[in-house]
């Protein structure tokens, strides 16, 4: 709940008199402003109220009076706003857009009564990330049998066949030199 949790009770003990109506409707949409992430606000039917610009920058754009499922098509925004009305306590999810790129968000579901505020931070790096790393440890781990295997082979001869000849220990000991140099590039 992070930013949203810190922003909003801050900004409503800030204000020491009752706005007007007219200032206490805005309100939340003036926070929305401000905040770097997208934000969209809906009322209890799940209607757009209102998307900050980084919202219709990220979704492309967003309509003002249509229902949040409409944009969004993930089934999980719609469980987490039930839970949320339900329980009357701020909640989150992680939800995934596949249109028109695949991007994962982390979404909190915060009250700001008479509405709920969806603030939507972008996970798809670290998602990528995540995938990226076994392929990684998979392609360090080949890369480096083969020198390996290759200094072990050496070894082996060196303890048998070649025990005594100088010629094939001194080739043999630049080969495993090349080897080991190989493992140290790759692991930098």
């Amino acid at each position: 709940f992070g930013l949203a949790r810190l922003i909003w009770p801050s900004m409503q003990k800030s204000l020491s008199t009752p706005p007007p109506a007219a200032d206490a409707a805005a309100a939340p949409q003036q926070i929305a402003e401000i905040i770097p992430m997208p934000c969209v606000i809906v009322d209890a039917k799940s209607v757009i109220k209102y998307a900050n610009p980084m919202a219709d920058r990220v979704f492309g754009p967003i309509s003002l009076g249509s229902l949040l499922f409409l944009k969004f098509r993930a089934p999980e925004i719609r469980t987490a706003i039930a839970a949320a009305l339900a329980s009357g306590e701020n909640t989150s999810f992680e939800m995934l857009e596949r249109s028109p790129i695949e991007q994962w968000h982390w979404v909190d579901v915060c009250h700001m009564p008479p509405n709920l505020a969806l603030f939507f931070r972008d996970q798809s790096e670290a998602r990528k990330l995540d995938r990226m790393r076994p392929d990684l440890v998979a392609n360090a781990g080949h890369e480096l049998r083969t020198p390996l295997a290759s200094m072990t082979g050496f070894i082996e001869t060196l303890k048998g066949p070649a025990r005594n000849d100088a010629a094939a220990q001194e080739r043999f000991l630049d080969i495993m030199q090349q080897q080991a140099g190989r493992m140290a590039r790759l692991i930098d």
